[in-house]
């Protein structure tokens, strides 16, 4: 049974639109996304789902997969279940990944461990990774999402505040919610009741809290690898230097 990755694709990101496009020593933000997915031995399929022509083109043009969905999905898991809709064998895949498009340092091994989550964590319908946040700006910053779970690794809640209360201390480690997810076929066969809004999801505008608020189980596990996604213009200019580019093209 096969593992299949869908990198959900948008152009208009309401904190940085356009990001996906821009170049980093002469590459894109989705092709360093596509190709590092494509280093993990777990992942048999790859596609990139997308609405927007200018982001199907530039896949293609370095050799993605594109599924093209309507513009209705307001989330990148409710993109991923209509791009599901052309692939008519998805049932008999064993495991889904959802890795988005402006995560272009994701660890190959990020996305075996995922796999071996859900193997090991049945009860679960979907798994998420976790990673200590390291600075106080970290902490506070909206832009990173906060995740506090049980004590068997169950997410409780996330939240764009810092949680939870009392801040960052050496012996209260807190987390950081890295948005790749692992899915079971299942999640998808019932996704219209997951995926609906629910009080808090819209609260925190985070789609994962529809999950948890219908008491079903997300798994997380805790990685060192450092949050990874590009937000901003800023965070554009740190993988910049990450890939020793002395610029970043921002159109």
């Amino acid at each position: 049974m096969s593992v299949i990755c869908l990198i959900p694709a948008r152009l208009q990101s309401r904190r940085f639109p356009f990001k996906l496009l821009q170049e980093v020593a002469g590459k894109t933000i989705l092709q360093y996304t596509f190709e590092q997915a494509k280093l993990s031995s777990s992942i048999d399929m790859i596609y990139i789902a997308t609405s927007d022509l200018e982001i199907a083109r530039e896949a293609t043009r370095f050799g993605a997969p594109v599924l093209l969905t309507s513009n209705r999905p307001r989330s990148g898991t409710e993109r991923i279940a209509e791009a599901l809709c052309q692939l008519p064998s998805w049932k008999k895949a064993a495991y889904f990944i959802n890795l988005q498009g402006d995560h272009p340092l994701v660890s190959p091994n990020l996305v075996e461990e995922m796999v071996d989550v859900l193997r090991c964590h049945p009860r679960a319908i979907v798994a998420t990774p976790i990673t200590p946040i390291r600075t106080i700006e970290d902490f506070n910053s909206p832009h990173i999402v906060k995740c506090v779970c049980n004590l068997e690794g169950e997410a409780l809640y996330f939240s764009r505040s810092p949680i939870p209360y009392g801040g960052l201390t050496s012996t209260k480690p807190c987390y950081g919610h890295i948005g790749i997810y692992g899915y079971r076929p299942s999640f998808f066969e019932d996704f219209v009741t997951l995926s609906s809004p629910t009080p808090l999801s819209l609260t925190e505008d985070l789609e994962q809290l529809s999950v948890l608020e219908r008491g079903k189980t997300i798994q997380t596990w805790i990685t060192q690898e450092p949050l990874l996604g590009i937000d901003t213009p800023e965070d554009l200019i740190r993988f910049a230097c990450v890939k020793n580019s002395p610029t970043a093209t921002i159109a």
